[in-house]
């Protein structure tokens, strides 16, 4: 498994929700303006959330701007699992059980209290 390293001039938290449930903010690389979605842009996940097992660590996202949130948003419209897919615009391969294995091997940043994250603090 070849790992991804983010720009790390380019971070960003998003919100990750289900309909407003569920909500979490996971570091993400900016990739640049969402083709056809003026003021979407497209990034790509660099944690492996904890209430979320899609999207994950390497999937890239449209995201939006929202106001509730303060911060660029994914919303899973309370899509099952199965159906998931569909809300995302690249799969980076992982699966909850998959991610899982990756977090145990990895070894955490020093200075980091947890190990499920590859991004530095934010200062």
């Amino acid at each position: 498994m070849t790992v991804w390293v983010p720009d790390k001039n380019k971070l960003v938290k998003v919100c990750l929700h289900s309909r407003g449930e569920d909500v979490e903010t996971p570091w993400a690389e900016d990739l640049g303006e969402a083709p056809g979605r003026p003021g979407a842009r497209l990034v790509r996940v660099g944690n492996v959330p904890f209430f979320h097992a899609k999207p994950t660590y390497g999937d890239v996202l449209v995201v939006e701007y929202d106001p509730t949130y303060n911060k660029l948003t994914w919303d899973s419209g309370g899509l099952p699992y199965e159906r998931i897919l569909e809300r995302i615009a690249e799969d980076g391969g992982l699966t909850r059980s998959s991610s899982t294995t990756t977090l145990c091997l990895s070894r955490p940043m020093p200075g980091r209290r947890s190990s499920s994250s590859i991004w530095p603090a934010r200062r």
